[in-house]
């Protein structure tokens, strides 16, 4: 049983090492950290959120607080 557990241990390590751990940069450059949490009815580019023409009844919560344009 030992003899087991310390061959697995081996082949775990051996993976380990070998392994690429690098990790490519995903591409965000077009999205805004406002666009992960958009109000539902609204669209959010950059430090705009626009919720016009949307038939809404009152001022959604939750507007990204970078927003600099309503």
């Amino acid at each position: 049983m030992r003899a087991s557990v310390a061959f697995v241990l081996g082949i775990i390590a051996v993976l380990i090492v070998s392994c690429d751990w690098s990790v490519a940069e995903p591409d965000v450059a077009h999205l805004s950290f406002s666009s992960f949490r958009c109000p539902r009815g609204c669209t959010c580019t950059g430090t705009t959120t626009d919720c016009s023409h949307r038939g809404l009844a009152q001022v959604p919560k939750n507007i990204p607080p970078e927003t600099e344009r309503l």
